[in-house]
Order: C-alpha cells, then structure tokens, then sequence
C-alpha cells in the first residue's frame, strides 16, 4: 500500500492469521473521526498458527486533528519488522505500539504530542513509542516530544537496544515497566531534555547498560585544580553524575599532589582524602579524573 492519501478508513489485519510481506509507505492518513487504530497489523498469537513476517511501515504522515484512535501504528506477533521515517501526532494511546515481535527496527520516526489533544482511555496514559515482550528490538534516532506520559515506554519482557534517541518535554524519558522484566535493555548515545523523570525503572530489567547520554550522566571526567595550605587534607571534586559513582580514577598531575592519599566518592562529589596535609602553594596540587556509575 503505498502513495495514497486514507479520509478516516484505516488499513487492519485479521488477529487470528498469519500476514507476511506487508509494505505500507508514502501515505497521508487524514483522521477526524476513527476510533481505532490507524494502522494495525495484528497477528495470531496461538502457538500452533506461524507468526506474521516481514511488516514494513515506513514514511507515512499521520494528520489527525481531534482524531479518536488508539494507536498510530500498532504491529502485533511478528517476525521481521521496521515502523520507520513515519510522522505522527495527538494519539490518544501510543504513537507506535509493537508487541510481542522478533527482530523489530523503529526507527527515525517523528512523535508529537500523544495524548495531547484528546481525552486518555481507561487511565492509559499515552506514550510517544510503546516496545512490549520484543525480542531483539533496536529503537535509534527517533524524535519524541511532548508525550503526556512517557517518550518511550519498554513494558515486559526482551532485549532492547536504545540509542541516539531525542526525548523532549514529557514527563518521563523512559520508563520500563510489566509483570516480568526485560531481559536487556542498553540505553546509549540519547537526549533527554526537557524531561522530569528521564530513566524510570518501574519494574528493574535483569541486566541493563546506561552509557553515554545526555543530560544524564553515568561517566564523566575532568581535571581539577586546588591551593594547599599545609593543613587541609580532604578536597572534594563534584562529578555531576546521576547516582554515587562505582568506579573512580584520580591521577596526582603535579609533584606537591602525590602525597599519600586515597579517594572516596558520594552522589554528589568525589573526595581525595590525604593521611597529611599537603604543602602550602598557589595552584600546587592538580589532578585528572575519571568517574562512573
């Protein structure tokens, strides 16, 4: 399905089937009045019926003003799929919703505003991009902004590999919730502004890696430079990370700054502590840092 332009008719499957080699691209779907789903590829989720396989949904325009469906794009019990490059705005429920899938790519798709302008359903919050019990799904570079609740929301089990994401002026960044955790989650290279809870682990995956976003900071370096005055022997550095960091480097830079020493660090600073005070001088004891969480 490709290059078309969609008043309030939305293209489904059936839930109780198979549906493989699905592209949908290039459209402009124009919703005032639809209370659905305005894409939905929905699969059968018994055991004994072969996935879906093979969806792609990629640069579509989602114009819905005072629009009533739940989702933007939902994708359900499939193998193979990529929501990519789409543009989306005021879902009720969740711009892109994909669950239960197996090798799924969202990515560079634009997000605005979900629950924004239409009353929520049944106390769901909406989300710019929902990820529910995937297995080897990469979110990357998408563009979320003003979702009421959260950017991104990982709900359940899978691995997750987030990166170079923008998250802007919702209430949470991400936030990974369900009744079972996620298997993995990596959360790297992304931008969080704007944003009051920017990582929420509701329900705490069994292993994750955080490395090298902005605005949260889970490693951070520096030099730093102190006056000795011959009785001071604690100086404190403050490493702007999220959380008291587990790993800490601190190397002595000048001749009057390797003393006995030893280094110990809370949420907010790390403290180089010397068994005897240095000597006097201007500028006298210099150091670089590393420090992570």
């Amino acid at each position: 399905m490709d290059g078309n332009i969609v008043f309030d008719l939305v293209p489904e499957s059936g839930a109780n089937r198979a549906i493989s080699n699905v592209h949908i691209s290039d459209n402009i779907f124009y919703l005032t009045n639809t209370d659905y789903h305005a894409v939905e590829i929905q699969c059968s989720a018994d055991p004994t019926v072969a996935k879906g396989k093979n969806i792609r949904i990629a640069g579509n325009l989602f114009d819905t003003p005072s629009c009533k469906y739940k989702s933007g794009i939902l994708v359900m019990n499939t193998d193979s799929v990529e929501v990519v490059g789409n543009m989306l705005a005021y879902a009720p429920e969740h711009g892109i919703s994909v669950s239960r899938c197996t090798n799924a790519l969202i990515a560079q798709n634009i997000v605005t505003e979900a629950g924004q302008s239409t009353p929520q359903r049944g106390g769901i919050s909406a989300v710019a991009i929902r990820a529910s019990d995937c297995q080897n799904c990469l979110i990357q570079s998408n563009v979320c902004v003003k979702a009421s609740s959260d950017s991104l929301r990982i709900d359940g089990s899978g691995t997750y590999f987030i990166r170079d994401n923008v998250f802007k002026d919702s209430y949470t960044g991400l936030r990974a919730v369900g009744d079972v955790p996620a298997d993995y989650i990596e959360i790297t290279r992304n931008n969080f502004e704007g944003v009051t809870e920017k990582i929420l682990f509701v329900t705490a995956p069994s292993s994750y890696q955080i490395r090298r976003n902005r605005n949260y900071l889970t490693e951070n370096s520096g030099t730093a430079t102190f006056s000795g005055d011959g009785t001071t022997t604690q100086f404190s550095i403050a490493h702007g990370l999220v959380s008291t960091p587990t790993k800490v480097l601190v190397t002595p830079m000048t001749a009057d700054a390797a003393s006995d020493f030893y280094v110990t660090a809370d949420d907010t600073n790390i403290y180089i502590n010397y068994k005897s005070a240095p000597p006097s001088g201007t500028d006298n004891l210099k150091f670089s840092w590393y420090a992570e969480v």
